[in-house]
């Protein structure tokens, strides 16, 4: 699947009611500003490590499988 085809399935999936909002990709972003943005654009900000801290913050892995917190 292309990244056109999935943006696609992800705004059929918002607009049938299909994919909750805040299990929708599409949104994920919405509230960041728009510095925010930019920094991670130019390589200011490593979005998977702060993905990964998030993880680690809920006591999961990499694979979202619960591991306790350290």
């Amino acid at each position: 699947m292309t990244h056109a085809q999935q943006v696609n399935e992800w705004k059929a999936g918002a607009a049938l009611g299909f994919i909750p909002d805040d299990e929708n990709p599409l949104f994920l972003l919405n509230g960041a500003a728009k510095d925010i943005l930019v920094e991670i654009l130019g390589g200011g900000i490593d979005i998977i490590e702060l993905v990964k801290l998030e993880l680690r913050s809920r006591g999961l892995n990499e694979e979202g499988r619960f591991v306790g917190f350290n």
